[in-house]
């Protein structure tokens, strides 16, 4: 991870009061099942600005172009988003965001972006969006310095899954939410975030929950895993789960291989029932501001034929 916000922090352009940042990445598909056809995907383009407008005062706005995007009336295709926008006062112990912000929920929520995640294939919570990755509403965050260890607090309100068209909300003030972590000496991460949001649209309430872990060990390994449970209204909870390890190979670090296992509840792919995934990559930064991937994933789900799908992706910060 500490490479590739380097390649980020150093993809900056200052102009004034103003940084600029952006990424592209495109990507080859292919999947096993017949009805399935092979194609390329220009996913994502993103323009970002930081607006530094006083001391202790930023505005940050985030716009993404999906799938080359093309609007045109009722024929629009691919997606044009304002992904994030918030206005941001910070301290040195402490920040507070308003506006539109990535939902801090576990580790891989807040923290989606392919340039930097070590895996390419959403995990089945994410998938399944059970916790909207985006919230719009009021964000506040602190960290202590505990000796060698650092205590991490965020807690937020919001519109719940109304996160885009927020002059029109139909639910308004519906989720609330927050996380809590300990890093202990930058080797590990142990945390857990929960998440609760009305839902009048569908007659209930909907709560999440998170634990995780992180272990940065010496030889360039990472290990992670994140265990969530997800309830909606009365129903029996849904439990998803994975455990992935990386490693950058010793003498080349550019070069890095990964594994993830998931498994849970999938009411996206499985209509709710258990979804098992094993998926490798491996992952080379070409230069500095380009990633290269190529992974592979096995699927097994209940009642239904095993399928593979295999990516090859790459991004490049600018």
């Amino acid at each position: 991870m500490s490479l590739f916000s380097l390649l980020l922090s150093s993809s900056l352009a200052q102009a004034g009061d103003l940084d600029f940042l952006g990424w592209a990445d495109v990507q080859a598909q292919h999947d096993s099942r017949a009805d399935q056809p092979d194609y390329i995907d220009v996913a994502h383009v993103y323009l970002l600005v930081n607006a530094n407008v006083h001391d202790h005062w930023s505005l940050f706005t985030e716009v993404e172009l999906e799938h080359l995007p093309h609007l045109e009336g009722e024929g629009s295709m691919g997606e044009l988003k304002m992904e994030r926008a918030y206005l941001e006062r910070s301290a040195p112990s402490w920040r507070l965001r308003a506006g539109k912000f990535n939902t801090p929920f576990g580790v891989r929520v807040p923290t989606h972006w392919l340039l930097l995640t070590p895996m390419l294939a959403k995990p089945i919570h994410e998938d399944n969006g059970y916790v909207p990755n985006k919230s719009v509403g009021v964000e506040l965050h602190g960290h202590w310095s505990l000796g060698i260890s650092e205590l991490s607090a965020t807690a937020f309100g919001s519109n719940g899954v109304e996160n885009v068209g927020t002059n029109k909300p139909e639910d308004g003030l519906s989720g609330l939410g927050g996380d809590l972590s300990l890093n202990v000496a930058s080797s590990y991460r142990l945390g857990v975030s929960a998440y609760r949001q009305a839902r009048p649209d569908l007659g209930h309430v909907e709560r999440s929950g998170v634990a995780y872990a992180e272990l940065f060990l010496p030889a360039n390994l990472l290990l992670r895993g994140e265990f969530t449970r997800h309830w909606q209204g009365s129903d029996a909870a849904l439990s998803t789960w994975y455990v992935l390890g990386t490693y950058s190979v010793h003498r080349f670090d550019r070069l890095t291989v990964g594994y993830r296992f998931a498994q849970g509840a999938d009411q996206r792919r499985a209509e709710g029932e258990l979804h098992s995934i094993h998926s490798a990559n491996l992952s080379l930064q070409v230069v500095d501001p380009v990633r290269l991937v190529l992974e592979q994933s096995l699927h097994h789900l209940e009642g239904q034929p095993d399928y593979q799908s295999t990516t090859l992706w790459v991004g490049v910060s600018f």
